[in-house]
């Protein structure tokens, strides 16, 4: 803080009446979202800068959500798919 120390910014909020701190409460919310949206967007162009991100993910579609939201698991017998894996690897 540059013009305000953190303890007058204490004072003043104390100072407020009930009624008001639901108000500051959203905006210092508003403010914390805007700044880590900022850090995420600045680390996401570095990851592309560098080659470890290509591009943005495309957003789900209901259906997609609703596919996922619903997915089961296949039930099957016997020992685990990784288990057969690595023993079929050795």
């Amino acid at each position: 803080m540059s013009t305000t120390t953190r303890h007058e910014a204490h004072e003043l909020l104390d100072a407020l009446p009930d009624s008001e701190l639901g108000s500051v409460t959203d905006y210092l919310a508003g403010r914390l979202n805007d700044h880590r949206q900022r850090q995420l967007d600045a680390a996401h162009r570095r990851m592309a800068e560098i080659g470890l991100r290509v591009r943005e993910p495309h957003p789900l579609s209901a259906d997609d959500q609703r596919r996922l939201l619903e997915w089961k698991p296949v039930k099957t017998t016997g020992e685990p798919v990784s288990e057969t894996i690595i023993r079929e690897r050795r």
